[in-house]
């Protein structure tokens, strides 16, 4: 489960987005970046179960 930062809702998978991120010695660099499908914040914690007990920031 995951947990938004920002707006707090909860959900079991977040977007995923593939982000330019410029390049690096001449290749293109992305980067796969989580967001909460609720609000679009990339603000989000992974929760234990449905508890509130975060595990990683």
């Amino acid at each position: 489960m995951f947990k938004c930062g920002d707006c707090g809702k909860t959900f079991t998978e977040p977007r995923i987005e593939h982000e330019s991120r410029g390049e690096y010695w001449g290749m293109p660099a992305y980067e796969d970046v989580a967001i909460c499908p609720y609000c679009g914040s990339e603000f989000i914690d992974i929760i234990e179960n449905n508890s509130d007990k975060v595990l990683t920031n």
